[in-house]
This record gives structure tokens, sequence and C-alpha cells, in this order.
């Protein structure tokens, strides 16, 4: 008989939103995260890049419709228009998901800093966001919710310190199913599962996982290269000091193509070693 996801108590959830992006793919991982017990708040964040802002006060800027490919004037005031109507939106979508689940949240926007997306994963339990792609790129991926629906859910597992909490909010995302996660463990963090003889993968998830590899190279790229390979739906990853890195948080936001879910460790449940 299948165990049931373990309770994790969480106390902070930040959802990180780009003025130009739907904020789909991250919303519809919410309800799966409010799905368990513990006191949720829910911050949600919409980021204004200041070089929108620079360039419609550019005179020469034109904006294209990418639907119909025709050119119309883009200034401050039809920006401000945009991105009115942008939080508007996001803010009805936002509050819908979190009132069906009695769960409170905060709605602002923040001027983007290179330093911003650090600062709010160091403060955060979980924090997710999506990655850099092109209008095509999200296209694709709204067409393609049911398909991204069956896909696995990567946790990494880079420091035993966040082991648990991070096996258990993947398993929240994957609804309980362990057919649906792959758990990919550095080499480094492998090797203190041996050494320990406290390898407890089982003991964090309802059941096993669909696959366990171990990384037998180490860096970064390595884990990303594999998290591609999986055609992830989405990755979860706990908080290190080296992935906070604003260098770390900008490769994945470039190279990956699904949603990226930070985990920071201890949130009310015991480390697997």
């Amino acid at each position: 008989m299948q165990k049931t996801v373990p309770d994790i108590a969480r106390r902070r959830i930040t959802v990180i939103l780009d003025i130009g992006g739907s904020g789909k793919p991250l919303l519809d991982m919410l309800p799966s995260l409010l799905g368990g017990k513990g006191d949720i708040e829910i911050d949600a964040v919409i980021v204004e890049e200041e070089a929108q802002r620079r360039a419609a006060e550019l005179p020469f800027v034109r904006e294209l419709c990418r639907l119909t490919t025709s050119e119309r004037e883009f200034g401050t005031a039809e920006l401000e228009r945009a991105i009115a109507l942008r939080k508007q939106n996001l803010r009805k979508v936002m509050a819908a998901a979190t009132d069906r689940a009695g769960v409170v949240h905060s709605f602002r926007s923040v001027k983007g800093a290179d330093n911003l997306l650090n600062k709010l994963a160091a403060a955060s339990d979980i924090t997710i966001f999506e990655p850099l792609r092109g209008f095509r790129q999200e296209l694709a991926l709204l067409a393609t919710t049911a398909a991204r629906a069956r896909r696995h859910i990567v946790v990494a597992i880079d420091d035993w310190s966040s082991g648990a909490e991070v096996l258990t909010v993947g398993a929240l995302l994957a609804k309980g199913d362990t057919r649906r996660i792959s758990v990919l463990i550095a080499e480094g963090a492998a090797a203190t599962a041996v050494r320990s003889g406290t390898f407890k993968i089982g003991e964090a998830l309802p059941a096993a996982p669909a696959r366990i590899e171990t990384l037998t190279e180490p860096g970064l790229q390595t884990l990303i290269s594999a998290t591609l390979r999986e055609r992830a739906a989405a990755l979860v990853i706990g908080t290190t000091e080296d992935l906070l890195r604003s260098a770390s948080l900008t490769m994945l936001r470039k190279q990956l193509r699904c949603p990226i879910c930070l985990v920071r460790g201890v949130m009310g449940s015991d480390p697997i070693v």
C-alpha cells in the first residue's frame, strides 16, 4: 500500500512572475504545493525589467505584434498600460488559486536587479520561477500542458541537509505519484550516503521513484544536462551557498526549459542523514 506524501511545515512560498510571460506553468504548480498541511504564506512577485522602461523612453522604438506581425508605436504610456493590465490579470489568477485553498498571499512588483532572485530565494522556504525563453517556446509550452503533466519531476540532491524537504516537495508536485519522479544525486552527496550507510530516499517518498541516477561528474552543467535529457516538467533542488550565486541561477534560467523550484532545508521535517 502506498504511503501518503509527508507533511511539511512550509512557511513562505515565493512565486516570481516575469512581466512579459504568461506565468501559467508556475500557477499550474501552486495547487500541488498548497495541498499539504502547515501554515503557508505566498509572496507573488512580478519583476519589472528596467531595460523595458529604458527602451520605451527611446523615440525610435516600435512594438511588433507577434501574432499579426504588424508594427505600432511603443512608448512609456503603452508600456505602463501593458504592465497595469498584466498585473491585473495575474492578481486575479493568483487570488483565485489561493482563495480556494484558504491561503494568505501578497502581491507586489519590484524592479529587476542582478541579485534579486538570490535575495528572494534566501528568504523563502520555497521559491519557484520560470526559465528565460522566447515567445515561440512559451507558446509550445502552453500548447502541451497535458503532455507536461505526464513528464517527470526531477529532484536534484546536492546536499543531504535539504534532502528530505526537496524530495517531499517533489512528491507534492507529482501529486504523490512517485512514478513521475526522477532523482538525480550529485557525486559528492552519493558518496556521503554510501559512507554513512543512510541512503533513505525511500523513507522520504510515498513509494520508490521512477529512477535514481548518480551524476558521475561534478558541477551545475552536469545537472542541467541531465535535467534536459529528462525533458522535465519541473526541477526541484535545494538551496546551497553555491547555487544562490548569481551566476549559478542565471545558468539555470538560461539553459533549462522547465520551471525551477528552490527549496530551503529544514522546513519542519528531519534531514535524511
